[in-house]
């Protein structure tokens, strides 16, 4: 293999130890950092303090019930909060390699080839995560799909009570979320009723009336929503369902209503999630709750509400 003088090269091999070649002669830029299963490389980048966040943010997740494809997009992310513009006499462009030794030794998650003008780390991320998420997608995905065996030894230990029948799973995903201000939740109860890459997905519209949705992991709620959760108080409960089941798999419709205190005479918000839920012949799993708020053009259908 033939490789450029001042590339850097990395290699996590399956054993023992990673390895990084810098080249000669080195420019001051293009830094690395080798953990214990994972190489981090960047040429151009901003300064060291951009390898050391997308590393650690990497090496934290070692462990977690995450595919490998969303630790590495998660650690990717972590660059966005040291990343800055580059300084001017820069004149190579940006990139970042992240390679993983174990369980896929040769996994790596190749740069994406950035436009010819330097952009800053804030700017040329998304790129090599695009580029990224594309290759190593459909390769994890057959390498980790989860099964029933693996969810045991990398979820949360789930109370039985909250498991042991879609009436129970459901009640207790309301109630996890559910508090009064300043009350912290039960995140390792929440992660306990999650399938190993579940998907919390929000939808709405733009001003413009074009439909939006976000892809969340079980994580990305925890981030994003937790906080106004347990600052604002946020209580809510189940008004109606629609269930379809095949062997494990299920599909239902809950209707919901939102307050944020029990007392409120009305709910400031009302909806629907779809939720998918799947059990292995001992316990149920969330897989996927989707969902939308009603809108007055949108209302719930009096069929997912529960008769009064």
């Amino acid at each position: 293999m033939r490789t450029h003088a001042r590339r850097p090269l990395g290699r996590p091999p399956s054993f023992a130890f990673t390895v990084t070649v810098v080249g000669a002669p080195r420019i001051a830029q293009a830094r690395h950092r080798g953990g214990k299963n994972d190489v981090t490389q960047g040429n151009i980048l901003v300064g060291p303090e951009v390898i050391e966040a997308v590393a650690k943010r990497f090496e934290a997740s070692e462990g977690t019930p995450h595919h490998l494809a969303d630790r590495l997009i998660t650690a990717l992310k972590a660059g966005f909060v040291p990343g800055g513009p580059p300084p001017r006499d820069r004149t190579r462009k940006p990139g970042a390699a992240r390679y993983r030794t174990k369980p896929h030794a040769d996994a790596r998650f190749p740069r994406a080839t950035p436009p010819s003008r330097p952009m800053s780390m804030r700017r040329s991320l998304p790129l090599a995560l695009f580029a990224g998420t594309l290759l190593l997608t459909p390769a994890l995905a057959a390498a980790q799909q989860p099964t029933a065996r693996d969810t045991a030894r990398t979820a949360p230990a789930a109370r039985p009570a909250d498991v042991e029948s879609i009436d129970a799973i459901l009640r207790a995903v309301y109630d996890v979320i559910s508090g009064p201000a300043g009350q912290a939740r039960d995140w390792n109860r929440f992660r306990s009723l999650m399938a190993p890459g579940a998907r919390l997905i929000p939808t709405g519209k733009q001003p413009n009336g074009v439909g939006v949705l976000r892809m969340w992991t079980a994580e990305d709620y925890i981030a994003n929503a937790g906080p106004q959760l347990e600052r604002s108080g946020f209580f809510e409960r189940e008004i109606g369902r629609k269930l379809e089941r095949y062997g494990n798999v299920v599909h239902l419709m809950s209707a919901y209503d939102s307050k944020r205190a029990l007392s409120d005479p009305t709910p400031f918000a009302r909806g629907v999630n779809s939720f998918q839920l799947f059990f292995d012949g001992t316990r149920w799993w969330v897989v996927t709750i989707y969902w939308e708020a009603e809108t007055p053009g949108n209302p719930i259908p009096p069929s997912l509400l529960f008769a009064k």
